[in-house]
């Protein structure tokens, strides 16, 4: 269940840094475009693994707290 959640959360947060702050990105160019296409999915794992350390800190920091 938490995986779903990060992937969904990274999806989100990837689609709303690419297609709203980043104005030139066109995903569908003509021609088939490698790099980009590794860039793009770098920073959506970069994405997925800060999602992932900023719940698992949340969730520890939460069960310190009631014991």
């Amino acid at each position: 269940m938490k995986t779903l959640v990060v992937i969904l959360l990274a999806i989100a947060v990837h689609l709303l840094v690419t297609h709203f702050f980043i104005s030139s990105y066109n995903p569908f160019v003509d021609e088939f475009n490698l790099p980009k296409l590794i860039l793009d999915v770098l920073v959506f794992v970069l994405i997925c693994l800060i999602i992932n350390g900023v719940w698992s800190f949340i969730t520890k920091y939460f069960k310190k707290q009631q014991s």
